[in-house]
């Protein structure tokens, strides 16, 4: 009897745990159906050379299934600019961002007078996260999810919203610099005292651009990376894009050790030694920001279009170290901007191989965007869709959409609201540090001598308004 009963409890427990195993699981997220990536400063001729040798693998598969082509770079190449130009269609004396500060304070949201993409698919009841982009802060409730640009450092207000749909304080990478970094692009003995060595000793300008052109940035591109992983994991969505600004900050600090026959050519003294130890973090963090690519296209719909795109290429700069207008550090930079700038098109809706006869431009892309979401155009936009590289089917199922323009109010109230003399000046301390440091330098190194819409006396005056 006793047996019995055991038995009977036993089959009782089994019933009850099949049961509760028959709950059915959480509905998972929608995958987005729309991917960006910008990817400041991706050289278009070094994706191309390192795609085909297999060097980056998750970009050749995605050139595989859709195309590779440049962009000229007809608005300049200083990256707020361009990266405003990609979110509004607009040209910088319309859309109101036209360097990396304005009257003398560091660019932020509220300068652009017109509404960016995230706002224009918002408008659309489209679910939109943008993560990291240029000039995103402060973050515009309304306009899906944003986590803007400053949500890596500072003390700032307003880097997310809707506020708490990410924290990013739990994403901030604790890696050791010296053991875990570091090695992963360089066998460069990097030391973290370098500060007590004299400014003209080599190892202090090498340490510096590690810590400041390396090290930094890899911290920034990890944490929105994590963000972004996480928000493609929980949230419903229709459209993800992410920005990473490694490429841009690595081409600027080591092309002189990637490239060292135009700096040995102008009487750069270029060592063997430090080429073979620093040559290697400009491929290797290439397929750093290739990896991060292939975390993003497995975490959206499977037949999701992916746009990948830079704002400009690079190429050697020797003359750097005899620029006037540079600050002292700004002189161990030895890589500059050219205006080419990389876009690849991939997904079932994009024809292999597929070419534009016309030139490509940045205001194109926008257009491309809604034009693959079959939302309205703006026939203020001077851009035009890229429906050349679609297939037809895709093409015929979407009909030319527009609209007069995107009003401009559709852009967040909060961008607007808080364009007062305290919030353009930051909230924080090290935003006016900032703007003081290395956010002149990046202007002054990107703009003199590769842009022409940067003119020598922008920059001069952005120097004095500095000082």
């Amino acid at each position: 009897m006793r047996a019995l009963a055991s038995c009977l409890l036993a089959c009782f427990l089994v019933v009850a745990a099949c049961d509760r195993g028959a709950e059915p699981e959480a509905p998972k997220p929608e995958r987005a159906k729309l991917l960006v990536i910008g990817l400041d400063g991706l050289d278009p001729g070094l994706v191309s050379k390192w795609v085909g040798s297999g060097a980056l693998p998750h970009l050749g598969r995605l050139v595989a299934r859709g195309t590779m082509t440049t962009i000229d770079c007809v608005v300049g190449t200083s990256s707020p600019v361009v990266w405003t130009t990609v979110a509004t269609g607009l040209v910088p004396d319309e859309h109101g961002v036209t360097g990396f500060t304005i009257d003398g304070d560091p660019v932020n949201a509220s300068h652009r007078k017109r509404p960016a993409l995230w706002n224009i698919l918002a408008e659309q009841k489209l679910r939109v996260a943008t993560v990291g982009w240029m000039v995103s802060w402060p973050a515009e409730p309304d306009a899906g999810i944003v986590v803007s640009d400053r949500a890596w450092w500072g003390d700032f207000d307003d880097k997310v919203a809707p506020d708490g749909i990410v924290e990013p304080r739990r994403h901030r990478p604790r890696l050791d610099p010296v053991r875990q970094v570091v090695p992963r692009f360089s066998s460069y003995p990097y030391d973290p005292n370098w500060k007590f060595l004299r400014e003209d000793d080599p190892r202090y300008a090498i340490n510096y651009l590690l810590e400041k052109r390396l090290l930094g940035i890899f911290r920034r591109d990890s944490m929105y990376a994590s963000m972004a992983r996480e928000i493609a994991e929980t949230q419903d969505l229709d459209v993800l894009a992410v920005y990473f600004q490694g490429p841009d900050y690595v081409g600027h600090g080591f092309w002189k050790w990637f490239e060292p026959e135009p700096f040995r050519q102008a009487g750069v003294d270029v060592p063997q030694a430090d080429v073979d130890r620093l040559g290697t973090i400009i491929p290797a963090y290439y397929s750093y920001v290739d990896s991060l690519v292939g975390m993003l296209v497995s975490r959206v719909d499977e037949d999701a279009l992916i746009v990948v795109l830079s704002d400009h290429g690079f190429r050697a700069w020797p003359e750097a170290r005899n620029a006037r207008d540079l600050s002292s550090k700004a002189r161990f930079l030895s890589g500059n901007h050219r205006e080419k700038a990389t876009l690849i098109l991939s997904g079932p809706q994009v024809r292999r191989g597929a070419s534009v006869e016309r030139r490509i431009t940045h205001l194109d892309v926008l257009p491309t965007l809604l034009f693959a979401l079959d939302a309205p155009r703006a026939r203020d936009n001077s851009g035009q869709p890229l429906v050349e590289l679609f297939t037809e089917d895709f093409v015929a199922k979407r009909p030319d959409r527009s609209v007069a323009s995107h009003a401009p109010e559709a852009v967040g109230e909060s961008a607007q609201t808080k364009s007062d003399t305290k919030r353009r000046t930051s909230t924080s301390r090290s935003s006016r540090s900032c703007a003081r440091s290395d956010t002149f330098v990046r202007h002054a190194s990107c703009g003199c001598s590769s842009s022409s819409s940067c003119s020598r006396e922008r920059c001069s005056g952005a120097r004095r308004s500095r000082t």
